[in-house]
């Protein structure tokens, strides 16, 4: 890759960066949820995840307490079912760190700034094969302005 090609992917991750409503809420406006990942295939999030409002900036802060893997995972019900469809045909050995994902191994922790939708539904999940159907995933919303 030349220079060139590198200062403009710099410069264009900086405004992306500094375009997130995240980079310009100040602590104040910006909402600490904690979420355990447990074995049993729960999540357990503190506040609820049904106290959350419609556009509220949120800083997940996600623990890993369980002896397996596990991931957390925001977005749309199509969103996951997508996802999990991709890891069923993958065999589950992708691990995840992106704006709306992260893989923990037991004992790991991590974080994820989100801003929660002003409509529809958000559900999150664990979509490594057999942890969703056994109940590890929670849906946040609808609201009237869908």
């Amino acid at each position: 890759m030349t220079k060139g090609k590198t200062r403009r992917r710099c410069a264009l991750l900086a405004m992306l960066i500094a375009a997130s409503p995240l980079a310009w809420a100040s602590e104040s406006q910006v909402r600490s949820v904690s979420v355990t990942m447990l074995d049993s295939m729960r999540f357990q999030f503190e506040p609820a995840l049904s106290e959350l409002k419609p556009g509220e900036l949120v800083e997940f802060v996600v623990t890993n307490q369980g002896q397996i893997v596990h991931e957390f995972v925001l977005g749309s019900p199509t969103e996951q079912a997508e996802h999990r469809e991709q890891m069923r045909n993958s065999g589950y050995h992708h691990h995840h760190h992106s704006s709306n994902a992260v893989t923990l191994e037991a004992g790991q922790r991590a974080t994820l700034a989100w801003q929660m939708p002003h409509r529809g539904q958000l559900e999150v999940a664990c979509n490594i094969p057999g942890h969703y159907e056994a109940g590890m995933f929670e849906v946040w919303g609808p609201f009237e302005n869908d």
